[in-house]
């Protein structure tokens, strides 16, 4: 999977963004079956993976990052109540075995018979949205009364004229942080 993933990955000519979460997700699964050939990838071997991920926290710390998928599952036990992976991480996951797998099935790396066994492997879970409350009048209030606005001071940590731009922006927009910081 692991040389099948790295001539995808040149052939595509992905960026380091896309080149860096695709090695990521497949070392995890390598780590779950160490040795097995891209080939030999089973439906029960992508149900085993997910149901994993199901139960992967969702923030680790940099010690539990070091452990693989197994080791990190065995190290919290069956006791962890914390928020886990989404949904859509979880399926970001899925997809990008399953195009790594579906690539390698293109380019005749497989049998003729092989069917991809990540295809269609998606998770949805009924309630797992997060219930996310609009800001009060209050918060508002708070947000925008803060020195970045009254003193016109700039956090260290706030990425210079981000710290006034972003809250304004997402207020008339209604854009989420993270999606505003990726403007130009």
């Amino acid at each position: 999977l692991q040389k099948l993933f790295e001539k995808y990955r040149d052939e595509r000519q992905l960026n380091n963004k896309t080149s860096d979460e695709t090695q990521k997700v497949i070392s995890r699964f390598i780590g779950m079956f160490p040795g097995v050939s891209a080939q030999n990838i089973n439906g029960e071997m992508i149900r085993d993976f997910k149901d994993v991920l199901i139960k992967t926290p969702s923030s680790l710390t940099n010690k539990q990052r070091a452990l693989s998928l197994s080791e990190l599952i065995n190290s919290i036990g069956g006791s962890y109540k914390g928020d886990t992976l989404s949904d859509s991480s979880i399926n970001k996951h899925l997809g990008r075995v399953s195009t790594v797998l579906e690539w390698g099935f293109n380019n005749d790396y497989f049998d003729n018979n092989w069917r991809n066994p990540a295809k269609g492997k998606n998770v949805k879970r009924k309630g797992n949205k997060k219930d996310i409350q609009p800001f009060s009048d209050d918060d508002i209030s708070n947000i925008f009364s803060s020195d970045i606005y009254i003193k016109h001071s700039r956090p260290k940590g706030g990425a210079g004229e981000a710290s006034y731009w972003l809250p304004i922006i997402s207020l008339y927009t209604g854009m989420r942080m993270n999606e505003i910081g990726q403007l130009w």
